[in-house]
């Protein structure tokens, strides 16, 4: 759904939430903690384990009834499904933020977790096999991490979440689905600095796949940004400006420390700059860096970043560096437990690669005669970039399909 209509869909439930008493209110913020369908006894037990009041002094169990689902069904505040009930999930994050705000949360997560518990989902092997219709559940375990601020237990569940579950969200990264919808500033704004950048890094990152590039999030970085000290906000900004070809004040966030990230990028910036062998020697030197860092022999440089240092070796045109290219490509292809989003785009150098060093023919590449309407937006770039370096010629479509995308 194009981006204004969720806007207005957003707005006109918010509006509908607002005229609704506080005891609905705080219920609708419960079943937006819940995440997951449930149906009406299951609410009014976790509503129970509250032990909250109406404002009349009633227990607020006795709510959640059919009156309450009348009221909030029809106007799409809840959907109704199998039996089950559910927050609308264009305003689930919203009204989550607000029960944190309100100091619910904690209490609510809580109460969810005795009635509908998660705990043994997360430490039982079966987790990785769960059912799609098991997602939400799986799903608020991840919120709860995020919403508490735990976000070691965050990088442990997307760990452990399967792909097929991960991809319901619609995006590369579920936690996407949480930060983004919708992506607001007062918010960013009352969280700790290293949480705030995760959630702008985040969406930064999976809205380059989407292309274009999100201005918002951007806008966001620059503005919120604590101080030029901070190496990693430092960096995420540098990326962000060199993917969008804003070069200038670019050499002021990449001073040259020594870190293997910060030669990576000073790499990149090189290489736009038309100056191959000095990127090359960058990227090196970065390798060096991520391998004294690490002590791991085989490394290969991952991301944007990587993808660039890929495509010097190319460009240059030395036998050596292709060969050096190809030991690239062909350990982030080993690695694909590494979870890298460009994992497709190496493998479309790798093939581009192999054309370069005269073992195939550009006709002979499967991976550059896929149909690339079936890739990401961020892929049908480098599909087309690969196809003329092989000696290809790309279609009109890729063409259009670039122009689509903005």
């Amino acid at each position: 759904m194009p981006e204004h209509q969720d806007k207005i869909i957003r707005a006109q439930l918010l509006a509908r939430y607002n005229a609704l008493s506080e005891d609905k209110k705080k219920i609708l913020r419960l079943f937006s903690v819940v995440y997951a369908p449930v149906n009406q006894t299951t609410m009014r037990k976790i509503v129970n384990a509250l032990g909250w009041q109406t404002a009349g002094g009633m227990p607020l169990e006795t709510m959640v009834d059919k009156s309450f689902r009348e009221e909030l069904i029809p106007a799409k505040l809840i959907v109704f499904e199998q039996n089950a009930m559910y927050c609308h999930r264009a305003i689930v994050e919203l009204l989550t933020r607000e029960a944190v705000s309100k100091d619910e949360f904690e209490a609510m997560a809580q109460a969810a977790e005795q009635i509908v518990p998660t705990a043994a989902a997360k430490t039982s092997p079966a987790f990785y096999h769960l059912a799609p219709e098991h997602y939400g559940t799986a799903f608020r375990a991840l919120r709860v991490a995020v919403y508490s601020g735990a976000m070691d237990k965050v990088s442990e569940l997307l760990t452990r979440m399967p792909r097929h579950l991960r991809s319901q969200t619609g995006t590369s990264n579920p936690l996407v689905e949480i930060y983004a919808n919708p992506l607001d500033g007062r918010w960013l704004e009352g969280l700790p600095d290293k949480l705030r950048l995760q959630v702008l890094r985040t969406v930064l990152v999976d809205n380059t796949l989407a292309l274009p590039p999100c201005a918002e999030a951007f806008a966001l970085l620059e503005r919120l940004l604590p101080d030029q000290e901070n190496t990693e906000w430092r960096l995420c900004l540098a990326e962000q400006r060199l993917l969008r070809g804003q070069l200038a004040g670019i050499e002021a966030l990449l001073p040259g420390g020594g870190e293997a990230k910060e030669l990576a990028l000073s790499g990149w910036h090189r290489f736009i700059q038309g100056d191959t062998e000095g990127s090359i020697t960058l990227y090196g030197e970065a390798l060096k860096a991520d391998k004294k860092a690490t002590r791991k022999r085989n490394l290969y440089l991952s991301g944007l970043p990587g993808v660039f240092y890929v495509l010097a070796l190319m460009r240059s045109g030395d036998p050596d560096h292709l060969s050096l290219a190809r030991q690239q490509t062909a350990m982030a292809m080993k690695l694909q437990w590494e979870d890298d989003p460009y994992l497709d785009v190496f493998s479309l150098l790798d093939a581009c690669i192999d054309v370069l060093q005269g073992k195939s023919r550009v006709t002979d590449q499967y991976r550059l005669a896929e149909d690339f309407r079936l890739f990401e937006p961020h892929v049908t770039l480098f599909h087309a970039l690969a196809l003329t370096w092989a000696g290809g010629k790309p279609k009109k479509a890729h063409t259009d399909r670039l122009v689509d995308c903005g």
